[in-house]
């Protein structure tokens, strides 16, 4: 791998924070890391404005290197978890565009959707994939930026994401089971839960921390050259303010919280790591000890990356930068990259990779026996003889196409017992009625009993019926019996909600072959 120098960037409406990384080798090395207070002047809503600021201060701090990742907001994405089954990632991107739509409140054209696959277990059937959407319009945003300050854009991340990476680093000797992340900024803090190191639940909160913008430059003044991390500026917060945003932010906290304990009843956290750098954190981490009982620190990447306590302390507001760096030498299907977002093949691609390899080496190895033969054999033999070889040539040939129409005839009576979902979605698709009167929750399939089950709500109780109905009536292209066996689960209503008749459908593939 070829050593590359990139800057990350983020920033909030007070502070810019850029990194310097190099990475190469499935390592990376951080060269500079520094903090610029944002003046009154500049708009960070407008790519003009932030862009100019950009390109100024990567010249004032000597950083000449183009090449720029950034990250989307974790409130500009529309953000959820699909269960799916555990396939290739190809697999997988089709089975996410297949449900994805049915998760936006917007059209899926307008937007660029990536995901990053978890699966729960070593060899599980089925795996937690966390998707994000960010509307197209907000990404260009991001590339204009880029185009003003003189960049060239090669990875725009999930800062979520990112977070989760940045944390995962700095617990690696000290895992622990589930961990509450709260990113504390001056307008928006971001609340994350991870659970076993994978981000399960993620939350903006709009909380004012500071009024007044924050004090200081680029710590080492003028953009000089130096090693490891440069101090971050910090936030100010009047002592009167402190304690009424620290129980904002306890409020938040719980909030988030609660909102996760809903997909996970029981759940208790083990440990707290709090990031920022308002003059808050150390009250907040000591309120979410007392109210959950649990360890808290602050984040602090020294043992990261090698740096002193006080270097590390500095870099307190720079996880989710830090983390856009560390998830370059991530594996690509654990990272989000909304420029190159993850898509299913298409079937030249997919002909091109099934192409038996075992053809090319008979058809290269009988290319060099017939030269063999005519250019050494045959002059040495009279016609007789050379007849003879070549009808023996051709019975081996002869047995080598028996053989292989042998294991052509295994594959495909295996193929026509296998369950290929993706065939099986796009079968389901045309029989599911408009979201308008029903909505699909979930999808669960196992291979094993080759069956799916669909929670969903309905707007009127003869929507599962009907689906079902279809469902028993759909036969395959020229099969006699009909593809799916469809049994309707105990439904319930819930007067005032528009979707009120729930219930659920289980699906078995039958004997209809397609």
């Amino acid at each position: 791998m070829i050593e590359r120098m990139t800057v990350s960037l983020d920033w909030d409406v007070r502070t810019l924070r850029i990194v310097t990384g190099t990475t190469g080798r499935k390592a990376l090395k951080i060269d500079q890391v520094l903090s610029v207070p944002i003046p009154a002047e500049v708009k960070t809503d407008n790519a003009g404005s932030m862009g100019a600021f950009i390109g100024s201060a990567l010249q004032k701090a000597k950083i000449r290197t183009k090449n720029a990742a950034l990250q989307v907001p974790r409130e500009q994405v529309n953000f959820c978890t699909l269960r799916l089954p555990a396939s290739t990632q190809s697999d997988m991107a089709s089975m996410v565009a297949f449900q994805i739509p049915k998760e936006l409140p917007y059209p899926v054209d307008q937007a660029v959707v990536d995901f990053a696959d978890r699966p729960t277990a070593e060899k599980a059937e089925t795996s937690e994939v966390l998707v994000a959407a960010v509307l197209k319009s907000r990404l260009q945003f991001f590339l204009d930026v880029c185009g003003h300050a003189g960049l060239k854009p090669q990875h725009i991340g999930l800062r979520p994401n990112a977070n989760e990476i940045a944390v995962n680093a700095l617990l690696r000797a000290t895992p622990q089971e589930r961990v509450l992340f709260v990113d504390v900024g001056p307008t928006t803090t971001e609340i994350d839960v991870l659970h076993n190191g994978r981000l399960v639940f993620s939350r903006a909160a709009s909380v004012t921390v500071s009024e007044g913008a924050t004090s200081g430059g680029v710590a080492d003044g003028e953009g000089r050259e130096t090693t490891g991390p440069r101090l971050a500026v910090a936030a100010v917060v009047a002592g009167d303010r402190l304690g009424e945003v620290v129980r904002e932010l306890m409020i938040e906290v719980t909030r988030s919280v609660e909102a996760y304990r809903a997909t996970d009843p029981g759940m208790t956290l083990q440990h707290a790591v709090i990031g920022g750098a308002t003059e808050i954190e150390e009250a907040l981490g000591e309120a979410i000890q007392r109210q959950y009982n649990i360890t808290a620190q602050a984040f602090n990447p020294a043992g990261v990356f090698g740096w002193d306590a006080d270097r590390g302390a500095a870099a307190g507001a720079f996880a989710s930068a830090l983390g856009l760096l560390l998830s370059d030498v991530e594996p690509a299907g654990r990272r989000f990259d909304f420029l190159h977002p993850k898509k299913a093949e298409t079937r030249a691609q997919k002909r091109i990779k099934k192409a038996p390899v075992a053809l090319t080496t008979v058809a290269a190895a009988t290319a060099a026996a017939v030269v063999f033969y005519f250019q050494t054999v045959k002059p040495q033999y009279d016609l007789r003889d050379g007849l003879r070889n070549e009808v023996k040539k051709l019975r081996k040939v002869l047995d080598e196409h028996e053989e292989f129409t042998g294991m052509v005839d295994e594959v495909t009576a295996y193929e026509q017992e296998r369950i290929v979902w993706i065939d099986e979605l796009h079968d389901l698709t045309g029989l599911m009625a408009d979201n308008k009167r029903i909505v699909l929750k979930s999808m669960d399939m196992s291979q094993k009993d080759r069956d799916v089950e669909i929670p969903f709500g309905a707007v009127e109780n003869n929507e599962g019926p009907a689906m079902v109905a279809r469902l028993e009536a759909f036969r395959a292209e020229g099969a006699a019996a009909s593809r799916y066996r469809a049994t309707l689960g105990a439904t319930s209503d819930k007067p005032g909600e528009r979707y009120g008749n729930q219930g659920s459908i289980r699906i078995q593939a039958g004997e209809g072959k397609r």
